[in-house]
């Protein structure tokens, strides 16, 4: 019988050079011109299972999630942030910033789940790191929002499975948040034929005419309303592109 594949054990003291900037929303996102009616949507869905956010750099994915997780947590949501580099492409790196992030937002449901996460990467070892996980959260009496930005930068084989892993058993109290630039490498069909999915794309990301003229506005310091309909036209409501 082939042999399962170990890998080694996290030494306890590569945590310490985790990057806190990451478990943060980015600053500059704050001030963002508002988005009304994107964010009613967002909080509309705030209890589905699952938000996916897809659209290029540029286009608002970041600073709308930010908006919407300064709006949950004056309602008593827990709301663990991770904004994710090529180089968390590794599965153990990536269970510590996930460990880590999820820590900062509600400490108790990672305790049980970073024992197992110091013991290796081999798929057991995985699969009981995400089941403690799952528990925990699932203990926990408060809903956890789980925000994953640039997930694109996140290609390894292994890493998707866990993240499917966390889309097909997590409880309904965690509320998973995917932005990306391109699709995403999992299956959501479950999730969207039971109405448990937002998506979200370039189109709703697009800003309105009037939106379109507050952010110039917030830019330019004025503008004429003539020519800020005309930028909007130009570039097709696109953040990045005004």
């Amino acid at each position: 019988m082939p042999t399962k594949p170990t890998y080694p054990a996290r030494p306890p003291e590569d945590l310490k050079a985790l990057v806190s900037t990451k478990m943060v929303p980015p600053r500059s996102a704050g001030r963002a011109v508002a988005r009304d009616a994107l964010l009613a949507r967002l909080m509309e869905a705030r209890r589905r299972r699952c938000l996916v956010l897809l659209g290029p750099a540029g286009s608002g994915k970041t600073t709308t999630l930010v908006a919407w997780r300064q709006a949950l947590l004056p309602l008593g949501f827990d709301v663990a942030w991770l904004t994710l580099t090529p180089e968390d492409n590794e599965l153990t790196r990536l269970l510590d910033y996930l460990l880590a992030s999820l820590a900062q937002a509600a400490p108790a449901v990672t305790q049980e789940a970073a024992d197992f996460a110091g013991r290796g990467i081999d798929s057991e070892a995985v699969e009981r790191t995400l089941i403690a996980l799952v528990r925990a959260i699932a203990a926990h009496p408060r809903d956890l929002v789980l925000v994953l930005d640039d997930l694109h930068h996140l290609g390894d084989a292994r890493i998707h499975e866990a993240l499917q892993w966390l889309v097909d058993y997590g409880p309904s109290n965690l509320h998973l948040v995917l932005a990306s630039r391109g699709a995403l490498p999992l299956s959501l069909d479950r999730l969207r034929a039971e109405g448990q999915l937002l998506e979200l794309d370039v189109r709703d990301l697009r800003f309105s005419a009037a939106e379109s003229e507050r952010f110039l506005l917030s830019q330019l310091g004025s503008i004429e309303h003539r020519d800020a309909m005309l930028l909007h036209e130009l570039s097709d409501g696109w953040a990045a592109g005004l």
